[in-house]
């Protein structure tokens, strides 16, 4: 369930953006994807290092780290499957 709550916040930009047929701002809805992605992951760690009682500034920095790693390399797969396939 966590999954997939969090997992959808780089899709909300995208599907906003659709329903309200704003072709103009199409083009923007994967930096405010990163954005949002980016503000959760951080948010994740602070409520992580809170929890763990670590420092929570150090904890958010790192699971946004992690996390961008995480996404860069899903992109990067994705992006190579996108050109292999056609």
């Amino acid at each position: 369930m966590g999954f997939n709550a969090i997992g959808i916040i780089p899709l909300i930009p995208f599907m906003f953006l659709y329903a309200s047929g704003l072709k103009v701002l199409i083009q923007y809805a994967f930096i405010y994807s990163i954005v949002f992605t980016a503000i959760s992951f951080f948010s994740i760690g602070l409520i992580k290092g809170k929890v763990v009682d670590k420092p929570v500034s150090r904890s958010g920095l790192n699971t946004l780290g992690l996390g961008g790693i995480a996404a860069t390399i899903a992109y990067i797969v994705g992006h190579l499957l996108s050109v292999s396939v056609k």
